[in-house]
């Protein structure tokens, strides 16, 4: 399924100015469109407030083309006003180059990474102009450089002469109100319509279950059921899948049971994850959920395992020295996967065809014991950096509440956080987790709701 390649030293590009980028010429091109991942190495020189290698980052991002531009406008994550700013100017380039059809399907896959502009009253710090950036005459903040971006691409014919001659205070409830309509004006029947027409299949939410195979046998239905009385029980995987169908959206669908971090990776990547080399990929942007259930402990979430009579866990691991992707969610296997030289056997990198199946708004859930523990803080931030998504997990236990009879577990769906005392309720949506980690950092929620 995967392979390594050689990346292009892009950075070294970068540095060399014009001259160096010259040089590439027509084979640069061919190149830079045949490995849009490569874009991400080049969005943070947007940041360095150094003119010349803003200006050759810029004129690089340029020559990519348009699969390159959900990675480019993911960079509105780096929380630097001037980048943001460039990053405008980049997009711009790109889809004012497009018949207005393919600039309005583009737009929409774009535009979700760009509204938190809509909120950044800072000013950008351009540094230099050039033919393609948004807004040179007047100094406008961030959010007025967004709202004015999306509203020409929205509307070709639109008119900003009236908002140019307004103050700043009076200029804010204008953008304000545009975002509050973000949602309608990028999420119409009409754009539902079209996005449905290109993507047949669209699951937006996604449950992995790890691999815990079943101790008891149905004859053994009393023995379990009194082994769970007595708390000398651990659920396996039918226990998670029962929590699953709960709360998952289409379950018959949505549901996966692996045995391995590139099972989950399958899963996340194509429609038939069982026929990775042949399948299709999930729609571009269409996942908004991963939920993952499984055993866990602090920096290790289990694919698989065992469970035994009296409800000891044992959780497989990476073998000794391992690189690949066949064992559990660890540190060493994230970082694995992040690597840009790793391909899938179609010749597309790993990392960023993950990160172009998430919506800007994606979030995935560790559903699973301490999985946001201590130990566990750099294996979330590794897995912020991998998917580029909101990572949400728990520092306590979560505990699996299962509902009996005299003689049999009736009921495998109920789960509450640390233990059934506390109140355990159907499925996993209403478990809240206590640490989330979003744009490299991470925040605990306190009880009463705020975070810290």
């Amino acid at each position: 399924m995967i392979s390594a390649d050689d990346n292009m030293e892009i950075a070294s590009l970068i540095r060399g100015g014009d001259d160096a980028i010259e040089r590439g010429g027509e084979m640069l091109e061919r190149l830079l469109a045949k490995h849009p991942e490569w874009a991400e190495t080049a969005v943070p020189f947007l940041a360095t407030g150094q003119p010349l290698l803003v200006a050759a980052a810029r004129r690089i991002l340029t020559m990519f083309d348009e699969q390159a531009l959900c990675t480019i406008a993911r960079g509105f994550d780096i929380d630097d006003a001037t980048a943001r700013f460039h990053i405008l100017g980049v997009l711009w380039a790109h889809l004012i180059a497009m018949d207005l059809r393919a600039r309005a399907e583009w737009l929409e896959e774009v535009a979700p990474h760009l509204r938190q502009g809509l909120g950044d009253l800072r000013v950008p710090d351009r540094g230099f102009s050039e033919p393609e950036i948004v807004e040179i005459e007047n100094d406008y903040r961030l959010s007025d450089e967004t709202y004015l971006f999306l509203n020409r691409m929205l509307f070709p014919d639109f008119d900003d002469s009236m908002f140019a001659v307004l103050e700043e205070e009076a200029r804010t409830p204008i953008v304000q109100q545009f975002e509050r309509r973000f949602d309608n004006l990028f999420g119409t029947p009409a754009a539902a319509a079209r996005k449905g027409a290109r993507q047949p299949t669209l699951l937006t939410e996604l449950t992995i279950v790890a691999a815990f195979p079943e101790v008891f046998t149905p004859a053994e239905a009393q023995e379990e059921r009194d082994k769970a009385k007595s708390g000398q029980w651990a659920p396996t995987t039918r226990d998670f899948v029962a929590v699953a169908q709960v709360d998952t959206p289409d379950p018959g669908k949505a549901i996966f049971e692996v045995n391995s971090f590139l099972g989950m990776v399958s899963a996340i990547l194509f429609e038939d994850p069982s026929k990775p080399d042949r399948s299709a990929f999930r729609p571009l942007q269409s996942i908004k959920r991963v939920n993952i259930l499984t055993h866990g402990n602090p920096g290790l979430i289990a694919m698989s395992g065992t469970v035994d009579r009296s409800g000891g866990v044992l959780l497989s691991t990476a073998g000794s020295g391992s690189q690949d992707l066949s064992g559990p969610i660890d540190v060493a296997s994230v970082q694995v996967a992040a690597d840009p030289n790793l391909l899938l056997s179609n010749g597309k990198p790993l990392a960023q065809s993950l990160r172009d199946r998430f919506a800007a708004d994606a979030e995935l859930y560790l559903i699973a014991c301490h999985s946001a523990m201590g130990l566990s803080l750099p294996l979330l931030q590794d897995l912020r950096g991998l998917f580029k998504v909101k990572i949400c997990a728990f520092t306590k236990e979560i505990a699996y509440c299962p509902s009996l009879d005299a003689t049999h577990i009736i009921d495998r769906a109920f789960t509450a956080i640390g233990n059934c005392d506390n109140g355990s309720a159907r499925g996993y949506k209403h478990l809240v987790p206590d640490r989330t980690v979003s744009g490299g950092a991470a925040s605990s929620r306190r009880p009463n709701g705020t975070t810290s």
